[in-house]
């Protein structure tokens, strides 16, 4: 790009807009030359709604060679403004690439309420410590925007301090300022907060707003404690708790993964007053199925396949359900565990055959037995009732497919 003449800004401007993507990408050099004087003119070139995304790329990339407050700016509305994924990233890396240096340029941008947002996502993308004391300016802003912005950007730093503004944000009297501070202060594991995380976030289980509550309970799951497992075993058991809440503690007793917080999944299953006294959905049992399908470690394994056992053997209400026996075999192919194969070819013996397929489905992925060879003795004993004769029949000629 020799044969560009430097002093003329207007016309490089105008070459690098009509400019093909080759042309553009050498003279992303040039503008550096200019100083300052060339951030105005690419920023209005940023925001013109006639600029193309390639474009705004570029103009990206080039903001971030300048460290200036105009620069930064431009760069923190961009992303902002842009629904593209690849150019949001290209600015938030810019802006990350600029580093320390641009928090003193954003900081004094916090003073103004048109800029205050603006900034507050520039220093939440550098991401640096130094950060901190910007951000902890406006925590307490007016503007419920900003105090979500500037609290999830804090909450990536584990100190003291900040669990102590999380705490504070738990009070506070937007949700979705009350939802930051669950989430990060279920994250602060290692730092000294006082009062246990669990007590402090249990009133939030009751919160009016549901996400409230939802990200509380997910956040009780995600500490996993045996305090987190029974408070969310005692708020399920509510009768007022509504489904949507009771289906995130399912999944939060899930993610904590216990034998305490599966044996809680247990009773929702087997205890045969529940379902009077609570009004739980089909939906909820449902879930709680797939989360026991989805135990991983040994032990808690088998409790959880034992618990399935049960449900089937005892002849549980929750049975009534339709679907329940089809997820109840889904469930019990995931597990695994050999002590289900008895089970689950007992249930070829029901004239459901969405029952019988998922029964088939899960005798194949008991890989520790041989339910193959077991459904073949079975089908030349002739004293095998016939439910169960039809059930093995069609089992064997599924069975290759």
């Amino acid at each position: 790009m020799a044969d560009l003449v430097l002093s003329d800004l207007d016309d490089i401007i105008a070459q690098f807009q009509a400019g093909d993507f080759q042309a553009r990408w050498e003279m992303v050099k040039v503008f550096p030359g200019f100083g300052p004087s060339a951030i105005a003119p690419l920023v209005a070139l940023l925001t013109d709604p006639g600029s193309d995304e390639e474009l705004q790329w570029f103009i990206a990339q080039i903001l971030g060679k300048f460290n200036h407050p105009d620069a930064i700016v431009a760069l923190t509305q961009l992303l902002q403004s842009v629904t593209d994924e690849d150019l949001c990233h290209m600015a938030a890396q810019t802006l990350a690439q600029v580093g320390p240096e641009a928090i003193d340029a954003l900081t004094p941008l916090l003073a103004d309420a048109t800029t205050r947002l603006a900034a507050v996502n520039g220093l939440a993308q550098i991401g640096h410590p130094q950060t901190i004391p910007a951000l902890t300016q406006v925590v307490c802003d007016p503007q419920v925007e900003v105090r979500v912005a500037a609290l999830s950007a804090l909450a990536n730093f584990h100190r003291t301090d900040i669990a102590a503004l999380l705490i504070q944000g738990l009070q506070d009297p937007s949700p979705l300022v009350r939802q930051i501070a669950v989430t990060g202060l279920s994250f602060q594991t290692q730092v000294p907060v006082g009062r246990d995380r669990v007590s402090q976030l249990a009133p939030l289980l009751a919160d009016p707003d549901l996400a409230v509550c939802r990200a509380t309970a997910q956040a009780c799951g995600r500490i996993g404690s045996e305090r987190a497992v029974t408070l969310l075993a005692e708020r399920l058991h509510l009768p007022a708790t509504p489904t949507a809440l009771q289906i995130s503690i399912v999944q939060a007793l899930g993610w904590s993964g216990s034998q305490q917080a599966i044996q809680a999944l247990g009773t929702i299953l087997l205890d045969p007053c529940l379902g009077k006294r609570i009004p739980l959905e089909l939906e909820v049992f449902q879930e709680v199925i797939l989360v026991l399908g989805r135990v991983q470690a040994s032990e808690e394994s088998i409790q959880a396949t034992q618990i399935l056992l049960d449900v089937l053997a005892c002849n549980s209400p929750v049975l009534q359900h339709p679907g329940i026996k089809s997820a109840i075999a889904s469930a019990l192919g995931q597990l695994g565990q050999p002590q289900a194969m008895s089970f689950l070819i007992q249930l070829l013996a029901t004239s459901d055959m969405g029952v019988r397929l998922h029964g088939i489905a899960a005798l194949k992925q008991l890989s520790s037995v041989d339910p193959h060879q077991q459904l073949r003795q079975m089908a030349e004993r002739p004293d095998l009732e016939p439910a169960l004769a039809e059930g093995v029949a069609i089992a064997l000629q599924e069975w290759s497919i």
